[in-house]
């Protein structure tokens, strides 16, 4: 989150950094890029138990296709 902030920090005069304004405004804004971007993890997670799932269904299905045989 703060990795940004850190790499363009070397760009600005270190007189703007000193204003608490800036800092407010630069935690507001990652605050705001974080907000929007715990929708993906959640996505993210149902996806992989699905893909667990069908994998573990998957292998439970050719077993019990085997004990058949």
């Amino acid at each position: 989150m703060y990795l940004d902030l850190l790499t363009n920090l070397s760009l600005v005069d270190h007189s703007v950094w000193a204003s608490p304004d800036t800092w407010n405004s630069a935690m507001e804004l990652a605050a705001k890029k974080k907000r929007r971007s715990s929708g993906g993890l959640i996505i993210g997670g149902l996806c992989c138990l699905l893909v667990v799932a069908a994998i573990v269904g998957g292998i439970y299905l050719l077993m019990r296709r085997r004990k058949q045989q």
